[in-house]
């Protein structure tokens, strides 16, 4: 309960992963207003590499996405279409890009 994400990269490594960090987009806001970065929902109408995998933290939850199925724990490990997963209004706070090595 409660990973870092060097914790995360690393047992990816260890299974031949490599992550690369991707920067995260922010939303319209108003002039002397913080940014706040896009949604779960938002950032999955953002154009990327459908053949690619994702890890998102999404308001401290880690979840994959790949094309346009996505996993989690809520979904107890079963990939289902991005479109009905849950946590797409959860801010996304990392996107790491994972390549086999």
């Amino acid at each position: 309960m409660g990973t870092a994400t060097w914790e995360v990269r690393r047992v990816l490594e260890g299974l031949g992963y490599r992550t690369f960090s991707k920067a995260v987009p922010t939303a319209y806001h108003e002039v002397g207003k913080p940014r706040v970065t896009i949604t779960f929902a938002q950032w999955l109408r953002q154009p990327r590499d459908m053949e690619t995998a994702y890890i998102l933290d999404v308001g401290h939850h880690w979840v994959v996405v790949k094309g346009r199925w996505f996993c989690d724990t809520f979904v107890k490990g079963v990939p289902v279409r991005a479109s009905k997963a849950p946590h797409r209004r959860k801010r996304v706070k990392e996107v790491w890009q994972v390549v086999r090595r």
